[in-house]
């Protein structure tokens, strides 16, 4: 990921995978969950399916389309609930 600014719009993928298969595989949650926490702003919650920002590309593959507002540290958090379950978390810095 190159240098993000204020105001910029960025597309930020999710991949969700059966793990318990060998080998693994995508699959679709029966929920995600995605957070998106700027540093000293309150945090945004997206869920698939009733949020039609989070969008579902095909099987197990997510995107989200999102304008970081302020300048500062950002931690995203994807949860996958219900057929199956995972958890992920990256952090990135926004540029003023």
């Amino acid at each position: 990921m190159g240098h993000l600014y204020a105001g910029a719009r960025s597309r930020f993928a999710f991949e969700v995978r059966n793990d318990l298969v060998t080998p693994s595989a995508l699959a679709d949650p029966t929920t995600l969950s995605v957070t998106i926490a700027p540093t000293g702003v309150d945090a945004v919650t997206y869920v698939y399916p009733v949020d039609p920002d989070l969008i579902r590309d095909s099987l197990g593959l997510f995107h989200l389309d999102y304008t970081m507002a302020v300048a500062g540290s950002y931690q995203v958090t994807a949860q996958a609930f219900g057929a199956i379950v995972a958890v992920s978390k990256f952090n990135f810095h926004v540029w003023p």
